[in-house]
């Protein structure tokens, strides 16, 4: 299987053979969803799908470790499908999915242990989004988007806002449609993670992948560090590309297909509320 990599110094494509990973994330799996998903999510508007440069998508897999320090082993890796016009990601750990289906423009969330499920319409996230970034004052907008476009420093490029600092490597996308699929996942992944409940908008992240999609690049490496912080610690995500599916990454797309459908649909106030409640029981074991 073709994956992408790349040096720090270079933005150059070396193909080579790894054995598959089956390490899978989700948004709304476990305590770090509130934060991973708003740093790692990405953005850019619904219609850049369209603007597809081939008649077939691509279907490829990205598979991401996150670390809150890099010399121990990650605390999430995700596991992201993206097929002709559905994406699927999966977190076997805490048995949770999101699917997205964008010839329906709806998102569905699964919680295999509770057995349930919520769907949502794509069309009124972004603005739901857009009011809660009408709620900040320009202070805070100052304090959390940046005036300026990354700019490219020491092999990598550099974003940074009054309170958060990115630094990422990136690739050039192996296919244009792979950069767009992936900054439309990930723009949806965050819009959702700001809605339940409602979070600030993750104003530089946003900026940050306006950058990857205008360049049709996609990241490899993205760091995020909190300028309000002591310890000035860095989160670490780290990328892998991988340009097609294997065949058991089909096979588990049409078994998770045939497994959704035995879970009891609900409310998305329900199916939230039902992570809220567990997310508090166990805190209080701790």
């Amino acid at each position: 299987m073709n994956v992408v990599q790349m040096s720090r110094s270079t933005r150059r494509f070396t193909p080579c053979r790894v054995p598959v990973r089956i390490m899978i994330f989700t948004p709304h799996s476990n305590p770090w969803v509130s934060i991973l998903a708003a740093i790692f999510g990405a953005v850019m508007s619904s219609s850049a799908l369209g603007q597809s440069t081939s008649m077939m998508p691509p279907e490829f897999r990205i598979d991401t470790d996150v670390y809150v320090d890099t010399s121990r082993p990650p605390v999430a890796s995700t596991q992201t499908l993206f097929l002709q016009n559905r994406i699927v990601d999966w977190d076997d750990g805490r048995r949770r999915m999101m699917r997205i289906d964008l010839q329906a423009q709806q998102i569905e969330l699964a919680d295999f242990e509770s057995q349930r499920r919520c769907r949502l319409d794509i069309g009124p996230l972004a603005s739901r989004v857009a009011e809660l970034k009408s709620q900040l004052s320009q202070e805070q907008i100052q304090a959390w988007a940046s005036a300026k476009e990354p700019i490219e420093s020491e092999g990598s490029y550099l974003l940074e806002s009054g309170n958060l600092r990115y630094r990422f490597t990136t690739a050039n996308a192996f296919h244009p449609d792979a950069a767009a699929a992936y900054a439309e996942f990930a723009n949806l992944s965050v819009q959702v993670s700001a809605i339940y409940p409602p979070y600030k908008p993750p104003l530089l992240r946003l900026q940050l992948n306006e950058f990857l999609n205008l360049n049709s690049l996609l990241p490899l490496e993205i760091q995020l560090t909190d300028l309000r912080a002591k310890s000035k610690d860095c989160i670490t995500a780290r990328l892998l590309v991988q340009n097609s599916l294997t065949a058991q990454d089909r096979e588990r797309v049409k078994d998770w297909d045939v497994l959704v459908q035995t879970l009891k649909l609900v409310s998305d106030s329900e199916f939230f509320q039902v992570e809220r409640n567990a997310r508090q029981k166990s805190s209080t074991l701790k």
